[in-house]
Order: structure tokens, then C-alpha cells, then sequence
């Protein structure tokens, strides 16, 4: 929890011109601000803000909000990610009411890693020694323009310069250990952990430094061609998607991402454009990452991996963890040999955009990829493949995704659909056997149903509007039995209106954690506004009758 005190502040600090404009182009009318909205398509501006104002209208589909609540829609902030970016943007430290948790200082770390980052940067592009792997970059199609965007470095070959410059900065060594910046050698000595290779930011999903890949331009480098941070409180590579910062607002934007291997093939598709690409960091693209991705909405992922056997076999085993899960995948293929950032440097834009038009849908792929080169006309090889294929569609969640799959396969390997068991021409029995997640020491019913009800309070501030009418009418705090819904459900009618609407204001009256957690948990789910009135009626009705 933070203090009130501080809450206000930034309450009183933050320019909401200045954040959103960062995401969408506005042009100044007199007194107001306005731009196409991100929240739906159109050609004619509808999105108003004025700069004296704390929130923003859409006059096309009726979006509005303040800073909290445009980082969490169109951004996919969670609450505390949302005061955490504003405070940072605005400069307003935010002081948190208990204890600070037991653990390395992570914004300490933050602090080292981003002067790290500097020193590398200025070393690249202002020494005598940078100028090597600039020439070796810009040899490989990366100008000014490109390092500075994604803010490339170079670590000097003396293994200990940036060691000694952050000592002199104040950081300890423990810091400098956790952040992932030094290592003791065997004879005791401190060294920098990177030294001699062109350096490349990892960013967290708010863009903030928690690592670096570094790679080597020259043979005599020891170790391998790339070497990433070592796992540290801030950087876990099976959870940290690489170039996330850049892309997430497109991706929750249009739904979609574009999933490449390597890190240079996810920064030279958002240079030229592609800008909902990213890459698993230092290890397989995992179960871990797609979540990360799936918690912005993504319903449509494009593969792009290398066009070798290994890129393909990549291409199989992310598509399924993806398809399993519901999402549509679809593979670009690129040629055998050849990778995103090689084909944009030799083919363009256009022609990488050609080849996401015409992707493969991972069905036809996974196929293509297990006949090449086999004797379909063997009963007994085709029967291994078919069943290969069939297995795995099978194990995927979403029944009818099942039904129309193995119906698609039978069509690609014209067999039978009965062929490929029942789930091939009926959608597969679902169990409904109880299991451990959905036990009630699992799924809290009090707390899902009071947050219903408060949802659309939230969601309705206006002292006018149908649910505050309804819900203050016929609810009272004691219809609650979840102690914290119950102290918002009161919190929340006691406010002005004015109050009641803004997001960042709502938060300074909230008075412990788990309120802010229930309020972090409302704003993230979608609901169906057009349903508003008989959706309050249920909420009522099932609070009233419990």
C-alpha cells in the first residue's frame, strides 16, 4: 500500500496530455486535445481531452477514463504498474505504508543497471574502441538510428571499468552481484560480467533495464556468440519476453503478436514496423511466456522462426502450447536458411508483410513438415503421422477447437474422420468430474460474487447511472460477507462523483491491500457494457438471494 499523501501528489502532478500522447497522435483544438481513438476503429477524431482536465472522452464508443485507467485499457498495465509508471514518469516517489519487503533493493538495481546501460551506450558510439563494433554493425544493416532506439552498447575489453564506475557511484558489490553486472574470478578478482561484445538491453514489460545479451563481433571473444545476464531478482528468462516494452500496445491493441527466435529478429521487425514482435530471452519460448502474451488478449500469433529443420521444429512445439490454449497460429515461411532480420535486410518490408499475408495455418504446416520426405503411401507410416498429429490436437483445451481440427486433418490426409476417433466427427465429451482447482479452498464464490457487483458500480460512477441507482437502493455493506469488498462497496457511494471517476483519485481512499488488489482485479476483466441493466439485476438478485 502506498500513503494518501503521496497518492495525492501524483494525483495533482500527472499531465494526462503528456501520457497519452505517448500512444496516441493528438492534435490541439482550442482548448482541447483530440485524436482517433485507440479504443475502436475510426477515421474521424472522437477522442477528446482537455489539458486542464483529468480524464478523457470518446464521443464514438463512449471510452472514459483517466491516466490509470488508459495505461490499464490500452496499455495492459495492471493497478500497481500503472502508479508505479506515473509516479516514475512525474517523479513523485511513492511511499509505501508498510514495512519495505525483506530482499534485495530492486529499484537500486534498476538504478545500476540503467547507468550500465549509459556507460555502454557512450562507450559504443563516443571511444576509440567502440568504433570497432560500430563499424561491425553498421556492416550488418544497423544505423544510428536503430542503436539509438533500442539504445545498443558495446562492453570495452578491460573487464573492470564498469565495476569501478559504479563502486564510485555509491553501489556495493552485493548490488552489483545482483544486478547481474559483476563476477568474482577464481584468483578473487572483480570483473565486469560482460566485456568485449556488443551489448543489447533486456527491458521488463515497462521498459525499464533488467539485463543485457551480449554478443560477440569478433572469433578470439571467449565463450559462445551470445551470452545473456545471469538469472537475478529482476531478470527470470523463462518469464521475460524480449522486446515486450515495444511491442505490448500493439499486440493488445489488434490481439496479435509475431514470434520470432532470435532478439535481433524481433528488434529489426518493430524497427521496420512490425512493432508486435518479440522473442523468448536466453531459452525456449515456453509455457511461461505465452501467458505473458496471452494476458494482453492476443487471440492470433504469426512464427517466424529460422527456415531450418531446428527453426521448424520450434515452429511444432510453440505452436502447439499456443493452440492448446485456443490461440489461432499461423507460420511464415521464410525459406530454408534464412531468418526475419537477414530476409527484411534482403527483401524488404513489403515482402516479409507478403509472406504474414500468405502465413501457413500450423494445421497444414505440422503436416507438410511430417510428410517431407515420407512414403505417404505406406498404410503404416501415414497411420504414424496421422496419429502423431492427432495425438496432439487431442490434448488441446478448447473442445470445438478439437472438433474442427481433427475434421481439418482428415481433409489434409484424406482419411475418414471416424478414423481419427470420436472426437473426429463429434466434439469430445468434457469431464465433469470435480477437480483440485475448482475446490472450494481454491475459488473464493463470496469474493467473485461481491466483485460482480462492485464491477459495475465501478465501471458506472455517474450518481445517475443505472447501477448506482439500483444497486445503492436495494445493497447495503452488510449483503457483504468479504471484509474488503464491503469497506469499498462503503468507500466508494461515499465519494463525490468527480472522485468517484478518477482512478488515481479512488486510490487514495482506499485504506488496505487487499482493497487494492480487488480494485487491480475489477478494472482488468472485460465485460459487456450493452448489458449493463440485466447483468446488475443478476448480480443483485444473486447477492440478495445468497
Amino acid at each position: 500500500m502506498y500513503s494518501k499523501e503521496s497518492l495525492e501528489a501524483l494525483r495533482e502532478r500527472v499531465n494526462l496530455v503528456e501520457v497519452i500522447s505517448s500512444y496516441v497522435p493528438l492534435k490541439k483544438q482550442g482548448a482541447s486535445y483530440k485524436g482517433l481513438c485507440p479504443f475502436h476503429d475510426e477515421k474521424t477524431p472522437s477522442f477528446t481531452l482537455n489539458k486542464s482536465d483529468s480524464h478523457y472522452h470518446c464521443f464514438g464508443c463512449g471510452a472514459h477514463g483517466d491516466a490509470i485507467a488508459f495505461l490499464m485499457e490500452h496499455v495492459k498495465m495492471s493497478f500497481v504498474e500503472a502508479l508505479e509508471y506515473l509516479s516514475e514518469r512525474f517523479h513523485v516517489p511513492l511511499e509505501k505504508v508498510q514495512a519495505e519487503e525483506k530482499g534485495p533493493n530492486k529499484k537500486r538495481l534498476r538504478l545500476a543497471l540503467d547507468k550500465a546501460a549509459r556507460f555502454y551506450r557512450f562507450f559504443l558510439l563516443h571511444s576509440q574502441e567502440g568504433k570497432e563494433a560500430l563499424t561491425y554493425l553498421l556492416g550488418r544493416d544497423i544505423d544510428l538510428g536503430f542503436i539509438e532506439r533500442f539504445e545498443l552498447g558495446y562492453a570495452p575489453a578491460h573487464g573492470s571499468m564498469v565495476y569501478q564506475l559504479l563502486r564510485a557511484e555509491g553501489f556495493s558489490e552485493e548490488e552489483l552481484q545482483q544486478a547481474g553486472l559483476m563476477r568474482v574470478q577464481a584468483n578473487g578478482r572483480r570483473r565486469d560480467f560482460f566485456a568485449h561484445r556488443i551489448l543489447f538491453p533486456i527491458r521488463d514489460r515497462m521498459g525499464a533495464v533488467i539485463g543485457f545479451s551480449g554478443r560477440k563481433f569478433k572469433e578470439e571473444t571467449f565463450g559462445g556468440k551470445y551470452i545473456n545476464t545471469p538469472e537475478t531478482p529482476l531478470f527470470k528468462k523463462s518469464q521475460t519476453l524480449f522486446g515486450f516494452s515495444y511491442s505490448r500496445s500493439r499486440m493488445a491493441r489488434d490481439q496479435v503478436a509475431l514470434v520470432v527466435e532470435g532478439q535481433l529478429d524481433a528488434l529489426r521487425l518493430i524497427y521496420e514496423g512490425f512493432d508486435y514482435a518479440i522473442a523468448g530471452q536466453g531459452t525456449a519460448f515456453g509455457e511461461d511466456h505465452a501467458k505473458e502474451t496471452l494476458r494482453l488478449g492476443v487471440k492470433k500469433v504469426y512464427l517466424a522462426f529460422d527456415g531450418d529443420r531446428a527453426g521448424k521444429e520450434a515452429s511444432i512445439k510453440v505452436g502447439d502450447i499456443f493452440q492448446r490454449k485456443g490461440v489461432e497460429v499461423l507460420i511464415v515461411n521464410m525459406g530454408e536458411g534464412s531468418d526475419p532480420d537477414t530476409f527484411l535486410r534482403e527483401e524488404g518490408a513489403e515482402a516479409f508483410e507478403t509472406l504474414r499475408k500468405n502465413a501457413e495455418d500450423y494445421l497444414s504446416f505440422y503436416y507438410r513438415f511430417l510428410t517431407e520426405g515420407q512414403d505417404v503411401s505406406s498404410p503404416a507410416k501415414k497411420n504414424e503421422i496421422v496419429e502423431t498429429i492427432a495425438a496432439s490436437v487431442r490434448a488441446w483445451q478448447q473442445p470445438v477447437l478439437v472438433h474442427e481440427s481433427l475434421k481439418r486433418l482428415s481433409e489434409l490426409a484424406d482419411v475418414p474422420r471416424e478414423a481419427l476417433g470420436s472426437a473426429g466427427s463429434a466434439a469430445p465429451r468434457v469431464s465433469l468430474r470435480r477437480s483440485s482447482a475448482l475446490s472450494p479452498s481454491y475459488v473464493d464464490a463470496d469474493r467473485v460474487l461481491e466483485m460482480d457487483l462492485l464491477r459495475w458500480l465501478f465501471l458506472f460512477p455517474d450518481p445517475e447511472s443505472f447501477p448506482v441507482k439500483v444497486i445503492g437502493k436495494n445493497i447495503t455493506s452488510e449483503d457483504f460477507k468479504v471484509p474488503a469488498c464491503a469497506s469499498l462497496f462503503e468507500t466508494y457511494l461515499s465519494l463525490p462523483y468527480q472522485e468517484r471517476k478518477q482512478w488515481l483519485s479512488l486510490a487514495t481512499h482506499l485504506k488496505k491491500k487487499e482493497e487494492q488488489d480487488i480494485l487491480n482485479e475489477l478494472l482488468r476483466k472485460k465485460v459487456n457494457k450493452q448489458k449493463v441493466e440485466e447483468s446488475v439485476v443478476a448480480s443483485i438478485q444473486s447477492l440478495l438471494k445468497r
